[in-house]
């Protein structure tokens, strides 16, 4: 029977089914590998980001503080989209890894039973899945495919991670907004010690008055000696 070109042809396609199937299955989990890393790069990237604006903007103040906030918001919620999608695709590459599991595992099985090799059968009774890696991190919860809420695929993109970082920004806008108005209080303190040169500035035409009248109210000066000496010769001539 086992010569039969139908069951050899079968027995081929199945191994040919078997190779294909494994092969997916190994692109699939590189592909989770992958992602995962690719994860914790977008999360160094917007870290990165956040820590040199902040000493940026603390070392320089030429640009609003709305504005730097705004950028800043604007650059987490870009990076935190692009994690979502990571997370959606490496969510479908695991069901999938999850579908290939159940059909390995049950090709195998049959053949398992179909050879009679008890130490094989045990072993699938043991394990439940060969190859079981998506089987085994899930759990041993129903299968059954539940529809995700926002929320949790809020969850799973790390939304609490960019939400903090979000604080961070929002925290260092309100410090720098409380540091502002005191600069410039001390810049009006330093202004406004010298009056003179204020009330000049605000009224020239007052200053200037006041510089005229105060030219023309200046003090003679007193008669020298030698001055005094041919006053008193032109008067003895005249008394004579």
């Amino acid at each position: 029977m086992s010569n039969d070109p139908a069951n050899q042809e079968s027995a081929s396609a199945e191994r040919d089914f078997v190779s294909r199937l494994a092969d997916e299955y190994k692109i699939l989990q590189d592909k989770i590998d992958k992602i995962g890393a690719f994860r914790f790069t977008i999360k160094g990237w917007s870290i990165t980001i956040i820590i040199v604006s902040i000493f940026a903007g603390s070392a320089t103040k030429s640009v609003p503080g709305w504005l730097w906030a705004t950028s800043l918001i604007a650059f987490l919620i870009g990076f935190f989209l692009f994690e979502r999608q990571q997370t959606i695709l490496s969510r479908r590459f695991g069901q999938r890894s999850l579908d290939i599991e159940a059909v390995l595992s049950r090709l195998l099985r049959n053949a398992a039973s179909a050879s009679g090799n008890v130490a094989v059968s045990s072993s699938f009774l043991t394990l439940h899945f060969v190859p079981g890696i998506g089987h085994h991190l899930r759990g041993r919860r129903s299968r059954r495919r539940q529809p995700r809420t926002r929320w949790q695929s809020f969850v799973e993109a790390d939304a609490i991670f960019y939400f903090a970082q979000a604080l961070v920004v929002l925290a260092t806008l309100f410090w720098r907004s409380t540091t502002v108005p005191q600069d410039r209080a001390n810049f009006g303190i330093v202004v406004n010690a010298f009056p003179e040169s204020t009330a000049a500035v605000q009224n020239p035409e007052r200053s200037n008055a006041a510089q005229t009248h105060s030219s023309q109210t200046k003090e003679v000066p007193a008669p020298s000696i030698d001055d005094k000496e041919k006053d008193r010769k032109k008067k003895k001539p005249e008394s004579n």
